[in-house]
């Protein structure tokens, strides 16, 4: 049997309530980011659930990214597409409370410096969803990044 040593999750967090990611019918752009200390990650998965009640209505779409440097504002961030590895498809008609949408069988690394971040491209009814992430740390130094230096 074959175990996931080192492998854990994490939530991608938003601005407002720090979880849940309200979308509403013009609200394209990030939603939520997730960022390395010290040590690289790399995804294995993503998964995402709608934490409200009721279906949806006209479906969600995530991009997953991996994006350089701050993740709050810029074009990477809002509607374009780039530095996509993944996405997460939530359809028409789901019902909302306990379906979990999931990609598995990822390898991206996100370095030190970079983001992991949750963007919304398809329009959605308003809804809240959370966005997770099973990560693992890469066995490197820290001397080996340039986004990482040694203070003091």
């Amino acid at each position: 049997m074959a175990y996931d040593h080192g492998k854990y999750e994490v939530t991608l967090l938003g601005t407002g309530d720090n979880q849940a990611y309200s979308i509403s019918g013009a609200a394209v752009g990030m939603h939520g980011s997730w960022s390395p200390g010290f040590q690289p990650h790399i995804v294995r998965a993503i998964s995402g659930r709608c934490i409200a009640t009721g279906g949806m209505t006209t479906g969600a779409v995530f991009s997953i990214r991996n994006v350089a440097g701050s993740t709050s504002s810029g074009a990477q961030a809002i509607g374009a597409t780039g530095d996509q590895f993944t996405s997460i498809t939530f359809l028409t008609g789901d019902v909302a409370s306990g379906k979990v949408r999931y990609v598995q069988n990822l390898s991206t690394k996100i370095p030190v410096g970079s983001s992991l971040i949750a963007s919304i491209t398809g329009i959605a009814a308003a809804k809240f969803f959370t966005i997770t992430a099973l990560v693992e740390p890469t066995w490197e130094t820290p001397a080996n990044s340039a986004s990482t230096m040694a203070t003091g």
